[in-house]
């Protein structure tokens, strides 16, 4: 689940998101750039625990899709 642009305190917001998300759930979290070059993943998404796909868009730019399976302790 994610209804909103995860950037403004991105540590905090995925917090949040993890809070409300029911166990075994995900976070889902697709950008809607498509025209922009981007060289690698955000490194913060993968430091909180985000897997990713890339793919080029139709109109030349980098697009990454992340997601993360939530896991809350018993």
């Amino acid at each position: 689940m994610c209804g909103y642009v995860l950037g403004v305190d991105i540590k905090l917001e995925i917090a949040n998101l993890e809070q409300v998300t029911k166990n075994g759930g995900y976070i889902i979290n697709c950008m809607g750039d498509d025209d922009r070059k981007n060289d690698k993943p955000n490194e913060l998404l993968l430091k909180e625990g985000f897997e990713y796909s890339h793919y080029i868009s139709k109109s030349g730019g980098d697009v990454y899709r992340y997601w993360k399976k939530v896991m809350k302790k018993q």
